[in-house]
């Protein structure tokens, strides 16, 4: 899927890089999960509005979606994995678990999110 996209967004002419600030273990988390919070377009006020963690990961997955970072849900075995991330070439994939329990799944796409950044 992610070749496919690769190969889909070079036939339309459209960039394919991601819209991300690469960090480092050594940044300031206070600030790099403000200045990810404003890259996402996506303040506490917002987020507090959400009626349950279903709108939220849909939420959170749509806003890193516009950072041209693609996330999928597959069928995949918790005991095996709960997911996982392809940086290997644009665009870069994040993969959730669908068998795993939504806020695991939250969790999870902000896991994966931090390997990309």
């Amino acid at each position: 899927m992610q070749s496919l996209a690769n190969e889909l967004k070079k036939d339309l002419n459209e960039v394919i890089s991601p819209k991300i600030q690469i960090s480092a273990l050594t940044d300031d988390p206070i600030r790099s999960a403000r200045e990810e919070r404003e890259r996402m377009k996506i303040d506490i006020e917002q987020q507090f509005l959400w009626q349950n963690a279903y709108q939220a990961f849909n939420s959170w997955k749509d806003a890193i979606e516009q950072l041209n970072i693609l996330v999928f849900q597959f069928n995949i075995p918790v005991e095996n994995a709960r997911g996982f991330s392809l940086i290997d070439s644009n665009p870069p994939v994040i993969a959730v678990s669908s068998k795993d329990n939504i806020l695991a799944r939250i969790f999870t796409l902000f896991h994966e999110y931090a390997h990309i950044i």
